[in-house]
Protein backbone atom coordinates (compact mmCIF):
# COMPACT_ATOMS: atom_id res chain seq x y z
CA UNK A 1 0.00 0.00 0.00
CA UNK A 2 1.54 3.28 -0.97
CA UNK A 3 0.73 6.39 1.22
CA UNK A 4 -0.53 9.28 -0.55
CA UNK A 5 -0.65 12.84 0.97
CA UNK A 6 -0.83 15.87 -0.20
CA UNK A 7 2.04 18.18 -0.27
CA UNK A 8 1.78 21.53 1.61
CA UNK A 9 2.27 24.35 0.39
CA UNK A 10 5.72 26.30 1.20
CA UNK A 11 6.87 29.42 0.81
CA UNK A 12 9.97 31.36 2.21
CA UNK A 13 9.65 34.81 4.41
CA UNK A 14 10.88 36.83 1.59
CA UNK A 15 7.86 35.60 -0.38
CA UNK A 16 5.79 35.67 2.19
CA UNK A 17 6.66 39.76 2.83
CA UNK A 18 6.64 40.42 -0.27
CA UNK A 19 2.58 38.91 -0.37
CA UNK A 20 2.17 41.24 2.69
CA UNK A 21 3.44 44.48 1.16
CA UNK A 22 1.55 44.13 -2.19
CA UNK A 23 -1.73 43.08 -0.19
CA UNK A 24 -1.85 45.84 2.09
CA UNK A 25 -1.28 47.86 -0.78
CA UNK A 26 -3.94 47.00 -2.49
CA UNK A 27 -6.12 46.97 0.30
CA UNK A 28 -5.43 50.23 1.85
CA UNK A 29 -6.61 51.33 -1.99
CA UNK A 30 -9.87 49.71 -2.23
CA UNK A 31 -10.72 51.09 1.78
CA UNK A 32 -10.57 54.33 0.00
CA UNK A 33 -13.20 53.33 -2.24
CA UNK A 34 -16.29 55.02 -0.36
CA UNK A 35 -14.42 58.21 -0.21
CA UNK A 36 -13.34 58.49 -3.63
CA UNK A 37 -17.20 57.01 -4.84
CA UNK A 38 -18.68 60.13 -2.88
CA UNK A 39 -16.72 62.92 -4.29
CA UNK A 40 -15.41 61.42 -8.05
CA UNK A 41 -19.06 61.11 -10.61
CA UNK A 42 -16.63 59.10 -12.66
CA UNK A 43 -15.95 56.63 -9.91
CA UNK A 44 -19.57 56.33 -9.58
CA UNK A 45 -20.03 55.53 -13.49
CA UNK A 46 -17.55 52.82 -12.78
CA UNK A 47 -18.73 51.26 -9.67
CA UNK A 48 -21.53 49.01 -9.92
CA UNK A 49 -23.71 50.24 -6.59
CA UNK A 50 -26.92 49.54 -6.20
CA UNK A 51 -29.44 52.56 -5.27
CA UNK A 52 -29.95 50.58 -2.05
CA UNK A 53 -26.28 50.46 -1.38
CA UNK A 54 -25.32 53.90 -2.51
CA UNK A 55 -28.59 55.08 -0.24
CA UNK A 56 -27.02 53.80 2.98
CA UNK A 57 -23.50 54.88 2.31
CA UNK A 58 -24.52 58.28 1.91
CA UNK A 59 -26.30 57.52 5.28
CA UNK A 60 -23.76 56.18 7.08
CA UNK A 61 -20.18 57.03 5.78
CA UNK A 62 -18.99 60.45 7.91
CA UNK A 63 -15.24 62.13 7.86
CA UNK A 64 -14.63 59.79 10.67
CA UNK A 65 -14.25 57.00 8.62
CA UNK A 66 -12.46 58.81 5.71
CA UNK A 67 -9.78 58.74 8.89
CA UNK A 68 -9.88 54.90 10.11
CA UNK A 69 -12.39 52.02 9.47
CA UNK A 70 -11.76 48.77 9.42
CA UNK A 71 -12.10 45.85 6.55
CA UNK A 72 -11.46 42.13 7.16
CA UNK A 73 -11.48 39.63 3.93
CA UNK A 74 -9.55 37.86 1.40
CA UNK A 75 -7.64 39.20 -1.75
CA UNK A 76 -7.89 35.63 -4.65
CA UNK A 77 -4.25 36.22 -5.93
CA UNK A 78 -2.52 33.29 -8.59
CA UNK A 79 1.64 33.21 -7.96
CA UNK A 80 4.29 30.70 -8.92
CA UNK A 81 6.20 29.93 -5.86
CA UNK A 82 7.98 27.12 -6.95
CA UNK A 83 11.64 27.73 -7.36
CA UNK A 84 12.86 31.14 -7.76
CA UNK A 85 10.13 33.08 -6.74
CA UNK A 86 9.13 34.89 -9.98
CA UNK A 87 7.59 38.46 -8.75
CA UNK A 88 5.68 39.43 -11.73
CA UNK A 89 3.93 35.67 -11.46
CA UNK A 90 1.57 37.82 -8.40
CA UNK A 91 -1.57 38.63 -10.12
CA UNK A 92 -4.87 39.66 -8.14
CA UNK A 93 -8.08 38.51 -9.37
CA UNK A 94 -11.03 39.36 -7.22
CA UNK A 95 -11.38 40.56 -3.47
CA UNK A 96 -13.69 39.36 -1.12
CA UNK A 97 -13.72 42.24 2.03
CA UNK A 98 -17.26 40.45 3.22
CA UNK A 99 -17.45 37.51 5.61
CA UNK A 100 -14.34 35.94 3.72
CA UNK A 101 -14.63 32.83 6.07
CA UNK A 102 -11.88 30.55 6.88
CA UNK A 103 -10.58 32.39 10.27
CA UNK A 104 -11.19 28.84 11.89
CA UNK A 105 -10.59 26.41 8.99
CA UNK A 106 -7.63 27.82 7.83
CA UNK A 107 -5.73 27.38 10.96
CA UNK A 108 -7.30 24.09 12.23
CA UNK A 109 -5.98 22.81 8.81
CA UNK A 110 -2.30 24.06 9.21
CA UNK A 111 -2.67 22.23 12.60
CA UNK A 112 -3.56 18.98 10.84
CA UNK A 113 -0.45 19.69 8.43
CA UNK A 114 1.43 20.29 11.22
CA UNK A 115 0.94 17.42 13.30
CA UNK A 116 0.45 14.59 10.42
CA UNK A 117 2.38 15.47 7.52
CA UNK A 118 5.10 17.73 8.40
CA UNK A 119 6.73 14.99 10.44
CA UNK A 120 6.65 12.16 7.71
CA UNK A 121 8.56 14.88 5.45
CA UNK A 122 11.13 15.76 7.88
CA UNK A 123 12.01 11.94 8.38
CA UNK A 124 13.66 11.89 4.94
CA UNK A 125 14.53 15.73 5.34
CA UNK A 126 15.62 16.22 8.62
CA UNK A 127 17.33 19.73 7.63
CA UNK A 128 13.71 20.47 6.61
CA UNK A 129 11.93 23.78 8.83
CA UNK A 130 8.31 24.45 8.25
CA UNK A 131 6.51 26.72 10.14
CA UNK A 132 2.89 27.38 10.33
CA UNK A 133 1.64 30.88 9.40
CA UNK A 134 0.34 32.93 12.25
CA UNK A 135 -2.63 31.96 13.25
CA UNK A 136 -5.62 33.88 11.64
CA UNK A 137 -7.55 33.58 14.70
CA UNK A 138 -5.29 35.67 16.72
CA UNK A 139 -4.99 38.00 13.80
CA UNK A 140 -9.37 38.86 13.44
CA UNK A 141 -9.55 39.26 16.79
CA UNK A 142 -6.28 41.69 17.23
CA UNK A 143 -8.32 43.25 14.62
CA UNK A 144 -11.25 43.30 16.32
CA UNK A 145 -9.74 44.71 19.64
CA UNK A 146 -7.35 46.87 18.09
CA UNK A 147 -10.56 49.03 16.50
CA UNK A 148 -12.88 48.70 19.00
CA UNK A 149 -9.93 50.51 20.98
CA UNK A 150 -9.28 53.13 18.02
CA UNK A 151 -12.75 54.30 18.04
CA UNK A 152 -12.75 55.20 21.57
CA UNK A 153 -14.92 52.16 22.85
CA UNK A 154 -14.99 51.69 26.84
CA UNK A 155 -15.53 47.77 26.37
CA UNK A 156 -14.14 45.54 23.89
CA UNK A 157 -17.53 43.39 23.52
CA UNK A 158 -17.45 41.74 20.14
CA UNK A 159 -20.13 40.06 17.93
CA UNK A 160 -20.43 37.85 14.99
CA UNK A 161 -23.88 38.60 13.29
CA UNK A 162 -25.02 36.14 10.75
CA UNK A 163 -27.96 34.17 9.31
CA UNK A 164 -27.62 32.53 12.47
CA UNK A 165 -30.75 30.51 11.95
CA UNK A 166 -29.93 29.49 8.02
CA UNK A 167 -28.60 26.04 8.70
CA UNK A 168 -26.99 25.93 5.85
CA UNK A 169 -23.28 25.99 4.78
CA UNK A 170 -20.04 25.75 7.18
CA UNK A 171 -20.51 27.24 10.94
CA UNK A 172 -17.22 28.56 11.65
CA UNK A 173 -18.83 30.79 14.44
CA UNK A 174 -19.57 28.56 17.25
CA UNK A 175 -16.24 27.12 17.25
CA UNK A 176 -14.67 30.61 17.07
CA UNK A 177 -16.85 31.51 19.98
CA UNK A 178 -15.51 28.67 22.13
CA UNK A 179 -12.27 29.34 20.77
CA UNK A 180 -12.06 33.31 22.07
CA UNK A 181 -14.18 32.50 25.65
CA UNK A 182 -11.72 29.84 26.50
CA UNK A 183 -9.37 32.94 26.30
CA UNK A 184 -11.54 34.90 28.17
CA UNK A 185 -12.82 37.31 25.21
CA UNK A 186 -16.67 38.64 25.40
CA UNK A 187 -17.64 37.48 22.27
CA UNK A 188 -21.44 36.53 20.96
CA UNK A 189 -23.21 35.50 18.27
CA UNK A 190 -26.23 37.22 16.80
CA UNK A 191 -28.69 37.13 14.11
CA UNK A 192 -29.52 41.00 12.79
CA UNK A 193 -33.06 41.25 13.91
CA UNK A 194 -31.83 39.65 17.52
CA UNK A 195 -29.57 43.05 17.90
CA UNK A 196 -31.75 46.29 19.31
CA UNK A 197 -31.26 49.98 20.32
CA UNK A 198 -30.76 51.42 23.39
CA UNK A 199 -30.20 55.30 24.07
CA UNK A 200 -28.30 55.24 20.71
CA UNK A 201 -26.50 51.71 21.22
CA UNK A 202 -26.41 48.72 20.11
CA UNK A 203 -27.09 45.95 22.68
CA UNK A 204 -27.81 41.41 22.13
CA UNK A 205 -29.37 39.98 25.35
CA UNK A 206 -28.64 42.84 27.36
CA UNK A 207 -24.88 42.48 26.08
CA UNK A 208 -23.86 46.16 25.30
CA UNK A 209 -22.06 45.41 21.70
CA UNK A 210 -18.44 47.23 20.69
CA UNK A 211 -18.07 46.01 17.09
CA UNK A 212 -19.59 43.75 14.99
CA UNK A 213 -17.85 41.55 12.30
CA UNK A 214 -21.04 40.88 9.49
CA UNK A 215 -21.37 38.03 7.21
CA UNK A 216 -23.84 40.18 5.54
CA UNK A 217 -23.58 42.61 2.26
CA UNK A 218 -25.09 45.91 2.28
CA UNK A 219 -27.53 44.96 -0.49
CA UNK A 220 -28.45 41.89 1.82
CA UNK A 221 -29.42 44.62 4.40
CA UNK A 222 -31.29 46.75 1.71
CA UNK A 223 -33.50 43.84 0.52
CA UNK A 224 -34.15 43.00 4.23
CA UNK A 225 -35.33 46.40 4.92
CA UNK A 226 -37.13 46.57 1.93
CA UNK A 227 -38.74 43.09 3.40
CA UNK A 228 -39.90 45.08 6.65
CA UNK A 229 -36.64 43.26 9.01
CA UNK A 230 -35.31 45.69 11.49
CA UNK A 231 -32.17 46.47 10.45
CA UNK A 232 -31.59 49.79 12.11
CA UNK A 233 -29.19 48.36 14.58
CA UNK A 234 -26.72 47.18 11.64
CA UNK A 235 -27.33 50.82 10.17
CA UNK A 236 -26.30 52.69 13.29
CA UNK A 237 -23.54 50.40 13.61
CA UNK A 238 -21.81 51.43 10.41
CA UNK A 239 -22.69 54.60 10.80
CA UNK A 240 -20.44 54.46 14.52
CA UNK A 241 -18.08 52.63 12.77
CA UNK A 242 -18.46 50.24 14.57
CA UNK A 243 -18.72 47.72 12.21
CA UNK A 244 -16.18 45.57 10.47
CA UNK A 245 -15.93 45.39 7.46
CA UNK A 246 -17.06 48.88 7.08
CA UNK A 247 -18.76 49.88 3.54
CA UNK A 248 -15.39 49.86 2.27
CA UNK A 249 -16.04 45.80 1.96
CA UNK A 250 -19.10 46.13 -0.48
CA UNK A 251 -16.51 48.18 -2.87
CA UNK A 252 -15.01 44.01 -3.73
CA UNK A 253 -16.36 43.97 -7.37
CA UNK A 254 -13.53 43.50 -9.94
CA UNK A 255 -14.78 47.32 -11.34
CA UNK A 256 -12.67 48.49 -8.41
CA UNK A 257 -10.23 47.21 -9.80
CA UNK A 258 -10.76 48.89 -12.97
CA UNK A 259 -10.62 52.26 -10.58
CA UNK A 260 -6.99 51.17 -9.14
CA UNK A 261 -5.23 50.87 -13.02
CA UNK A 262 -7.45 53.46 -15.38
CA UNK A 263 -5.42 56.29 -16.35
CA UNK A 264 -8.56 58.63 -15.28
CA UNK A 265 -7.69 58.10 -11.42
CA UNK A 266 -4.06 58.20 -11.44
CA UNK A 267 -4.59 61.57 -9.14
CA UNK A 268 -6.04 59.16 -6.32
CA UNK A 269 -2.51 56.91 -5.93
CA UNK A 270 0.59 57.30 -4.98
CA UNK A 271 3.70 56.32 -7.42
CA UNK A 272 4.11 53.26 -5.57
CA UNK A 273 0.82 52.30 -5.67
CA UNK A 274 0.23 52.68 -9.36
CA UNK A 275 3.56 50.33 -9.25
CA UNK A 276 1.96 48.03 -7.45
CA UNK A 277 -1.08 48.23 -9.16
CA UNK A 278 0.72 48.04 -12.64
CA UNK A 279 2.65 44.65 -11.85
CA UNK A 280 0.00 42.93 -9.59
CA UNK A 281 -3.55 44.09 -10.95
Amino acid sequence: MINVIMRPLAMFAEQLNYLHYVSQTLLGALKRMPELYLKDFQVREVVPLGDGEAKWLWDTWGASHNQFHTVFGRLDAVADLSGAFAKDSLAFIEANLVGAGGIHLVPTVEEIIMETVVPMMESVAPDLALKPTADLRDIFIQEMLDHAEIIGRQGRAICFVDPKYAGDGPNEQESLLQYYRARDIEIYHADPEELYLRGGEVYYENHLIDVVYRDYETSELVEMEAEGMNVRPMKQLLRQNQMVSSMAGDFDHKSCFEVLTDPRFAAHFTMDERNVFRRHV
